[in-house]
């Protein structure tokens, strides 16, 4: 099948479902299970905000498109690396403008569900990129979240950036707690030349996410302060209640 033809597909998002492999050209991808109705284009913008991106779900699907010569078929189940750009293209055929080998601007983070003895259920994922947005006189970067998620308890919860790239329980006071090994909020400390005075700020501080009625969150959150290389490498949570102090109810590593 050649691109053009790939491209007049019709395809539509329905079940999905997070998976990731170690020791793999795709060490962290989510699964789509497809319907009608959508393109590989159409997906790549939802899912990487750029329509572009459509060859990296192509060359991402290689081996399935092999196995059933069409991706057309409802409930036919396809690959999203977790970043955009984390996909060898061959050289015979770049990808325009080079994106697979320039640092992704955005990725999924799968989120799940904290548990007593690992990690729960999936719950969805949510989409972090960087986009640019106007602060007083002045343009800066800034993080955008575009939230996927189901399962969780209607109303407002506490939500954070965490310090460790872990979902896992940990310890403390001799019990279990779900979802400690995150560690802290993310703090940012620094010192004034000048002054000598060391001043933090709480950079995981993010604005509460609010589950609608049916356990959805499809909101998207726009971060001034962050950027997505703060979050490389750490953890977002989602707590019990609006409360800081409740319970670490989900959680997603960032890629």
């Amino acid at each position: 099948m050649n691109r053009r033809a790939l491209l007049s597909l019709t395809f539509g998002v329905g079940l999905v479902v997070v998976v990731c492999r170690a020791n793999d050209a795709w060490a962290c991808y989510v699964e789509y299970v497809l319907k009608e109705h959508d393109t590989l284009q159409s997906i790549a913008h939802q899912i990487y905000n750029d329509p572009a991106k459509w060859q990296i779900i192509y060359w991402a699907n290689q081996d399935r498109l092999a196995e059933h010569r069409t991706l057309v078929r409802p409930g036919t189940s396809i690959r999203l690396p977790c970043t955009a750009g984390n996909m060898a293209v061959p050289e015979d055929k770049p990808i325009a403008g080079s994106v697979a080998r320039k640092e992704p601007q955005d990725v999924i983070v799968p989120f799940h569900l904290t548990s007593t003895d690992g990690v729960g259920r999936k719950i969805g994922f949510i989409h972090a990129r960087n986009t640019r947005m106007s602060v007083g006189t002045r343009e800066e970067i800034a993080l955008v979240l575009s939230l996927n998620l189901e399962g969780l308890p209607p109303g407002p919860h506490a939500f954070h950036v965490h310090s460790n790239p872990n979902c896992g329980p940990g310890e403390a006071d001799g019990k279990v707690v779900p979802g400690l090994a995150a560690g802290p909020h993310l703090f940012l400390k620094g010192t004034g030349h000048e002054t000598g005075v060391t001043y933090t700020s709480h950079l995981g501080n993010l604005p509460n996410l609010l589950v609608a009625n049916d356990g959805t969150a499809k909101q998207e959150i726009a971060v001034p302060r962050l950027t997505l290389d703060d979050i490389r490498g750490r953890s977002i949570v989602i707590h019990a209640s609006q409360d800081d102090a409740s319970a670490r109810q989900a959680c997603g590593v960032v890629p």
